[in-house]
């Protein structure tokens, strides 16, 4: 197996190439898909977080999502079958999202494809049990990581299971150190941070063993604003029975 393959493709243009980006996928340890999306995107999305953002508002348990439900952000801090310090937004489908909306259904769009799928944005599968939800994720400075793990295997049977990263962050501009790592087969940790910056795809199976390495873990904690490492991505997640 090799180690990467990158590419420079449009977000379209990846759903276009889905076959080439799966065999890619397949055949090495990832892949990275250079200027999926704009910098102006780019800086919408951010500045949309930095809108919603109220440290005053931060849940710690957030429990299973429900219908209806407002959008929200959670800070972890703890161990949560992995170990985290981590910011999530929560931008559910069924909420006015503008901007957000537009994004989160050409990745999914690009999941559907690449994982063999037919997921909806807010009925999920048929069976109507799950939902497609945008979620971001803020690694702070200060030390934000998450410790290595697999991806838990899909409920649904025929979901290949890859993820697919939207970067908007970059190392070098946003924060100094640490970023995301993967495991070879080897049990080598090889850094993939240093080949991503914001705009940038990165998409691998999710049975690689994968974390995030401490973000400027020697600087000060901030948490009463947006800063550090910052990824996206459509997930599915189930309705609370």
């Amino acid at each position: 197996m090799n180690i990467k393959k990158i590419y420079n493709f449009s977000l379209d243009k990846c759903t276009e190439n889905y076959n080439e980006l799966k065999k890619a996928a397949d055949n090495n340890l990832y892949v990275v898909i250079k200027n999926a999306i704009s910098k102006n995107l780019v800086n919408k999305i951010r500045r949309k977080i930095n809108k919603d953002f109220n440290y005053k508002k931060d849940v710690r348990i957030s429990g299973r999502h429900q219908f209806g439900r407002k959008n929200l952000h959670r800070l972890d801090c703890g161990e949560y079958g992995t170990s985290r310090f981590s910011r999530y937004f929560f931008y559910f489908p069924w909420n006015d999202n503008k901007e957000i909306t537009f994004l989160h259904s050409k990745l999914l769009n690009l999941k559907n494809k690449i994982c063999g799928t037919n997921y909806d944005l807010i009925l999920g599968s048929k069976k109507k049990t799950n939902y497609s939800l945008f979620q971001i994720i803020q690694y702070p400075i200060g030390g934000g990581f998450m410790s290595k793990h697999r991806d838990p295997a899909r409920k649904e049977k025929n979901d290949t299971g890859y993820v697919i990263m939207l970067y908007l962050s970059t190392l070098g501009k946003d924060f100094k150190s640490g970023g995301g790592y993967i495991y070879n087969k080897k049990n080598q940790k090889l850094f993939v941070e240093k080949h991503l910056k914001s705009g940038d795809i990165l998409i691998y199976k999710s049975n690689t063993l994968h974390g995030v390495e401490g973000i400027d873990k020697n600087k000060k904690i901030t948490l009463n604003k947006i800063n550090g490492r910052i990824v996206a991505a459509a997930t599915i997640n189930y309705f609370k029975k």
